[in-house]
């Protein structure tokens, strides 16, 4: 009787069907690379964006299964649709929580919403996410934790 041998193409098989989910696997995070993703802002209109220790850095995640987006504004949180295709970028109207915060937050977090409601593209440098009206930076965010 001849010892059991694994046939060759079986290990073909097994490295092409690997090497299938793997591209499939990159494929779909090319396809997102700004969904899904929670990134935390850092420039607002040309301005580094400076966070008081012991305060949230505003942020917003993109959310792919629902085309909405959500996030934290510097004194409210907030939520709409958006509509992404290809680089293209424009969000529905913004609703918010109603807190009152105060100076310097309150300032900020509407300059924050004009950004997103003039946003018509968007753009990854140096692994930072910007939001463009036209050729004009509007925000500049970084993934969260990074």
């Amino acid at each position: 009787m001849q010892p059991f041998r694994r046939a060759p193409w079986l290990s073909v098989l097994f490295c092409l069907i690997s090497a299938l989910a793997l591209s499939v696997s990159v494929a779909s995070v090319a396809a997102n690379p700004i969904e899904d993703v929670e990134w935390g802002l850092v420039e607002l209109d040309g301005e580094e964006l400076a966070v008081e220790p012991g305060t949230r850095r505003p942020f917003i995640r993109f959310d792919s299964s629902k085309s909405r987006a959500n996030g934290y504004a510097g004194c409210n949180n907030f939520f709409g649709g958006y509509t992404r295709k290809g680089q293209s970028l424009s969000f529905d109207p913004i609703g918010s929580t109603r807190m009152a915060c105060g100076e310097p937050q309150d300032t900020m977090e509407m300059r924050y919403l004009k950004a997103l409601s003039v946003t018509r593209s968007w753009r990854i440098r140096n692994s930072r996410l910007l939001l463009l009206d036209n050729d004009r930076v509007l925000a500049r965010f970084e993934k969260a934790g990074s």
